[in-house]
This record gives C-alpha cells, structure tokens and sequence, in this order.
C-alpha cells in the first residue's frame, strides 16, 4: 500500500513502486533512507492493526465465547443467527429462538403431510 499507491502522509503521495519489476527482487527503485522509513511505517502499520484487532476481541470476548458453545452444540450458525447474537452479547434473543422453533415446526408438519400425501397415491398390487 505504501510502495504501490503512495498512501502515506509521511513518506508523501510518490508512488515508490516499479511495475517493470518482480515484486520481491532486490531492485529497490528508492534510497536507503526511503527504505527504512517504509519498512518502519509498515511496522507501525501492523502493530496499529495488531492493537486494534486485540481490543475488538477482548470488547467480544464474552460474545465469541457464548457463540463458540453454540457452535460446538450446533456446528453451524447462520447469518441472522450470528448478527442477532452479536447485538445481544452473543445469547440467542428469546424471540428469536421462538420464531426459529416455529419454522421448524413448521417444517416438520410440512414434510410430514408430503409423506402422507405420497404415501396415499401409491397404487396397491
């Protein structure tokens, strides 16, 4: 990001990057003095996003691990599932677990007339 796009607003907007070039040879179209002031900006870089990542996990620590049993129990989770526990510290809303119980039912007596209605034109021999 900083080589190829010039996205930094210490080392400036030039673009440090040769496309003619592999992207790991030893070719380095900048000065030394360019080098250690990307090689530090990338570790700053990393560290930054290295910090963040560790409070989001611990700010959802009590989330990811009510959501870890769950997938333990279910091995899967959905969508909704995980946006719904996630706006509720990873417990499963009680409205949602009843409408989920409701379309399963649901379900369940959907096949279980299906069956009964194959079961009923099969021809006798």
């Amino acid at each position: 990001m900083l080589l190829k796009y010039g996205m930094d607003e210490e080392l400036g907007t030039i673009v440090y990057y040769d496309q003619d070039r592999a992207e790991f040879t030893p070719f380095k179209p900048y000065s030394e003095d360019i080098a250690v002031k990307v090689d530090t900006k990338v570790k700053q870089l990393v560290e930054t996003a290295y910090h963040k990542a560790i409070k989001i996990i611990e700010q959802y620590k009590d989330a990811m691990d009510h959501m870890a049993t769950y997938l333990l129990e279910k091995e899967y989770i959905t969508k909704e599932e995980f946006e719904a526990m996630m706006a509720n510290n990873g417990q499963l809303p009680e409205e949602f677990i009843v409408a989920k119980a409701k379309a399963t039912v649901a379900t369940m007596k959907s096949r279980t007339r299906t069956k009964k209605t194959h079961t009923d034109t099969t021809p006798s021999i």
